[in-house]
């Protein structure tokens, strides 16, 4: 099998040949052999990250906590789910002194995430909420079709594209309504009593 090539020196090789290149100066020029570069061209030539193999799910080894794990361990999790990996360590070194379980610390935090994702309580769920200003506005754009709407017991009827509307002013369609309203109370001596 021929040594893996970086992705790099691929896409090198690729655009050489893509700019008319013939295929041993292409070759020359990145620094790859010619056999190289027709397994390349032909898509034999695989890049190291190609080449990498799925992990395995299997053991290789015997499990260092299949002794204590059902018996001691687990029981101890379903009373208190918030002790730590360390405080477990800690009571098996004290049970069973003639064991070296500091070697099988690692394994041990990993037993107790997996215990915890499974088994462990229910985690509090939080969906962050940011409101920016500008972005999103507090509406649901509703078009009424004709229907008329009271407010304050004033039947009004949904006419936005009427400047002096009462819909208008209060759905906010036309800047210049609220202004030209206010501007008309203030002529009309309205404006000075209100403040």
């Amino acid at each position: 099998m021929p040594a893996p090539l970086s992705l790099r020196i691929k896409e090198q090789y690729m655009a050489k040949r893509a700019s008319g290149l013939s295929q041993q100066i292409a070759a020359d020029a990145v620094g790859i052999s010619a056999r190289s570069a027709q397994r390349i061209d032909r898509g034999e030539l695989k890049t190291r990250a190609q080449q990498q193999q799925p992990g395995r799910r299997w053991r290789t080894r015997a499990d260092p906590l299949a002794e204590v794990w059902d018996s001691v361990l687990v029981p101890m999790l379903e009373k208190a789910p918030q002790l730590e990996p360390q405080t477990l360590l800690l009571h098996l070194e004290q049970v069973f002194p003639d064991q070296e379980w500091y070697r099988r610390k690692r394994t041990l935090q990993r037993r107790v995430e997996q215990w915890r994702a499974l088994h462990g309580p229910a985690q509090d769920v939080m969906f962050l909420q940011t409101h920016s200003p500008g972005v999103l506005g507090i509406s649901d754009f509703t078009l009424l079709k004709g229907q008329p709407i009271n407010i304050a017991g004033r039947r009004n009827l949904p006419q936005p594209d009427r400047p002096g509307s009462l819909s208008a002013l209060l759905l906010g369609h036309h800047a210049g309504a609220g202004a030209a309203a206010r501007q008309s109370r203030l002529r009309s001596g309205q404006g000075s009593q209100q403040a």
